[in-house]
């Protein structure tokens, strides 16, 4: 399950709910929407889009009808950014009882 919001704070608190649910392999959008159109966003659109946001987890850039699909950062070229990968997820293997039990 991947959770996201505009910054990471919905998405914390959604997180806590899954997994205090048992949902397993619960992820986070890190730095969320924002982030994502900060790295992402063509220079056209970071320049024309962005506001000011009043509060915490309040998106940054302003759209003036919906792009869906039709947006360049939905699709982002790999060419076009550098970004570096840092992987925060650490698998864990569960094993079987060692020994003992029945048959």
């Amino acid at each position: 399950v991947f959770v996201m919001s505009n910054d990471e704070e919905k998405a914390v608190e959604a997180w806590r709910y899954l997994v205090a649910d048992s949902v397993v392999n619960v992820y986070i959008m890190d730095g969320g929407v924002n982030k994502w159109l900060d790295t992402f966003g063509e220079a056209d659109f970071k320049t024309a889009a962005a506001i000011e946001s009043s509060g915490s987890d309040m998106l940054r850039y302003i759209f003036p009808m919906a792009y869906g699909e039709k947006h360049p950062a939905s699709a982002p070229h790999e060419d076009r950014f550098e970004v570096a990968f840092e992987p925060h997820v650490v698998l864990a293997i569960k094993r079987g009882a060692v020994a003992g039990g029945c048959g």
